[in-house]
């Protein structure tokens, strides 16, 4: 659980366009299973982002051009950046 909490903490500091926001955390839920049995559970609730995985867009579509690729290259390593100097560390 403590490693739970720490990822739960670096997730709420997280704001940016291109990393998705968690909305909520709840440490104990019940969840119901369709049998009727039910347990606590804990539950992340994330912001719904729409369009699909870019994996998925890749498998259909094929490889991107190297002007696209280089678009999601930067915007990949400027959220790194940002996101390792604001938890002084290498994740």
């Amino acid at each position: 659980m403590r490693i739970l909490q720490k990822e739960i903490d670096i997730l709420s500091q997280l704001k940016h366009t291109n990393i998705v926001n968690m909305v909520e955390f709840h440490k104990s839920v019940d969840y119901v299973k369709k049998n009727g049995a039910s347990y606590k559970v804990v539950a992340i609730v994330m912001e719904l982002v729409s369009g699909g995985e870019v994996f998925d867009y890749v498998k259909i579509t094929g490889r991107f051009s190297e002007e696209i690729a280089r678009i999601y290259f930067r915007i990949l390593i400027e959220s790194k950046i940002k996101f390792t100097s604001r938890f002084n560390s290498c994740v």
